[in-house]
């Protein structure tokens, strides 16, 4: 079930602070907004929403992150936020805070990030991380949920901790310069998603044409082409440019448009792929061709477009979490 919530309240001038949350059972929205309330009772005002409805941050000075924790993941739509704003969010102040433990050790000592929520809080030189207990109702549906529901189930969310812990977000941020949000440039996933698409569907109706008729007569190439190959057909060369190249690149698209963190490091290595496979195709059919100068020009352009990407989501040489 996804959570889709959204309140604002206002304060006296000063900083303008969003707190968003992935959450999907409530209770990471619920500690969410309390640490929206305390926020606001410091002096700011501040905006709470579900991270999937937030479309501009530009407004704001500064973030509070929260996630619920499943399997070692912060929730998907925490995840998909901190990818997507990662240029604005890194030059502005940023704190987060991941929700799970159905026990009392959250309370009882500080819990370190788990290594996927690490990442990202390097990524965004985020200033804090706190862990808080989570909550799972007895009556909870799915799996896993309804299996650890049988002996874990309870609120194990501690509301003072987590007052505190928006207190002390409160007393640093009081003690920062205010200045007015500027707007960041952020690199746009669309160019990067066009040309992975672009070769994607290419390579997989070409794969197609080469595996359905092995012969070339599909495509209208002669088998006479693979004289100086290993290859007595296309089927081998059709299928690799179909899974490899085809399939690759889609793939590759696809977590573009998602907002995935892992996006732009997959679009580098399939342009890497594309620029192998035509390189080896005019050594091995001792060809070339104005088709296979522009496909090393799509995928040195998909190589830099990714690497100027990750240069612009770089976290510093120092982690911002140890």
């Amino acid at each position: 079930m996804r959570v889709a919530v959204s309140i604002r309240m206002t304060a006296a001038p000063g900083s303008r602070v969003l707190v968003t949350f992935g959450s999907k059972r409530e209770g990471t929205a619920e500690i969410a907004r309390a640490i929206a309330e305390q926020l606001q009772k410091c002096g700011f005002t501040v905006d709470c929403m579900s991270a999937d409805r937030v479309t501009n941050i530009n407004p704001y000075s500064a973030f509070v992150i929260g996630g619920a924790v499943y399997m070692h993941h912060w929730h998907r739509d925490a995840r998909r936020f901190a990818a997507r704003f990662a240029p604005t969010l890194r030059e502005r102040p940023v704190w987060c805070f991941s929700s799970g433990p159905l026990d009392s050790t959250a309370t009882a000592h500080d819990i370190p990030p788990v290594r996927n929520v690490t990442r990202i809080l390097n990524r965004l030189h985020a200033r804090g991380h706190a862990t808080f207990g989570g909550r799972l109702s007895p009556y909870a549906n799915g799996f896993p949920a309804s299996a650890m529901a049988r002996t874990n189930a309870g609120d194990w969310r501690d509301w003072d901790q987590i007052r505190g812990w928006a207190n002390q977000i409160g007393n640093e941020l009081a003690k920062l310069p205010r200045r007015e949000p500027t707007p960041v440039y952020a690199p746009t996933r669309w160019i990067l998603a066009a040309l992975c698409l672009v070769v994607g569907i290419s390579a997989v109706f070409g794969g197609l044409g080469l595996v359905l008729r092995p012969d070339g007569s599909l495509l209208h190439m002669p088998l006479a082409v693979l004289e100086h190959s290993m290859f007595e057909s296309f089927l081998v060369p059709g299928l690799l440019l179909l899974v490899v190249v085809g399939l690759g690149h889609l793939f590759a698209a696809w977590l573009v448009i998602r907002h995935s963190e892992h996006a732009d490091i997959t679009a580098l290595g399939n342009g890497a792929v594309l620029i192998t496979w035509i390189v080896a195709e005019m050594v091995l059919l001792q060809t070339m061709n104005a088709l296979q100068i522009g496909t090393l020009a799509v995928g040195t352009s998909i190589i830099g477009e990714s690497l100027r990407r990750l240069s612009s989501f770089a976290p510093p040489r120092e982690s911002a979490i140890a």
